[in-house]
């Protein structure tokens, strides 16, 4: 399950992010709700401090040993951190990755999620030659499409899917396939 996350300022610019989405994720950006509304999109570290004032600070142990973060904590903050980017972009009419450094290359290399996305969810993704192309527009370059996204959450639920299955996936693409865990 993904879940997507749309924050909206007093000014009607709209930020969104996407993340991988569970229950106890889902729950915890509910109550995260009223840290967030009011607060001014530019102050992460003090959104930040006030998520780990109420739900506390996950333990690096509990990363887990998935190549992907199993802290609850970390995805809900992650969630939000991206949302205000993309409102921090659209205020300033610059591309999120200006205020992260500045641009290295036009594009980046591609693997694939082993879901895809579906068209019009969340805008256009440009690819060139296998890469991403680096969005300049400002903000992530997308806007939310509603309809389709409300379309598609209809579809899952219709569906009867609850639970993610990575492994069952990739074997359908490499039946010889294995998870092994890699740490630096």
């Amino acid at each position: 399950m993904r879940t997507i996350i749309e924050i909206v300022t007093d000014d009607n610019i709209s930020g969104i992010s996407e993340i991988p989405g569970n229950i106890k994720i889902d729950a915890y950006l509910e109550k995260s709700r009223e840290l967030v509304v009011g607060e001014d999109p530019f102050q992460m570290n003090r959104i930040k401090q006030q998520l780990f004032d109420q739900f506390g600070q996950d333990e690096a142990d509990k990363r887990g040993d998935n190549p992907w973060d199993s802290r609850t904590l970390v995805h809900v903050f992650s969630a939000i951190e991206v949302a205000c980017l993309d409102i921090q972009g659209k205020i300033c009419g610059r591309p999120v990755v200006d205020l992260l450094g500045g641009r290295c290359q036009d594009s980046v290399p591609f693997d694939a999620y082993l879901f895809y996305k579906k068209k019009g969810a969340g805008g256009r993704v440009k690819f060139d030659g296998g890469q991403v192309v680096v969005p300049r527009e400002p903000g992530l370059g997308i806007e939310l499409n509603h309809n389709e996204v409300e379309r598609l959450y209809k579809q899952y639920k219709a569906c009867g899917l609850t639970r993610r299955d990575d492994t069952a996936e990739m074997k359908k693409l490499e039946p010889t396939w294995e998870y092994k865990p890699v740490r630096w």
